[in-house]
């Protein structure tokens, strides 16, 4: 969360690159790639972050997405770890992040 949270603050032309669904780099050989986090296609808004897994973590997410309150606009950090799947990883998510934007609202 602190990385995430310092990499918002300082960095926040990072969301360009890891909320876009394709990639497009022209100096690789003209090389197109996919977004492998579900969320940039499933809930407008996520700034991607991060996907991952290892035996021992699970499988993990970070992201962020901005959810407007009475008090303005805020970014909410998601940090989930230790789903047992990456469909699993991405339900949980998106729940919990649609629940950020609604809740309070």
């Amino acid at each position: 969360f602190r990385l995430c949270r310092y990499i918002l603050k300082n960095y926040p032309e990072i969301t360009q690159i890891t909320s876009k669904q394709l990639a497009h780099m022209p100096h690789l050989n003209d090389y197109w790639t996919a977004n492998s986090n579900p969320l940039v296609y499933n809930l407008e808004g996520v700034n991607g972050l991060k996907t991952g897994h290892t035996n021992r973590a699970g499988y993990c997410v970070a992201a962020s997405m901005p959810v407007g309150r009475e008090d303005g606009l805020h970014t909410v950090v998601l940090i989930l770890m230790g789903a047992e799947t990456a469909e699993l990883r991405g339900q949980a998510a998106e729940i919990l992040l649609r629940y950020a934007k609604t809740a309070g609202a």
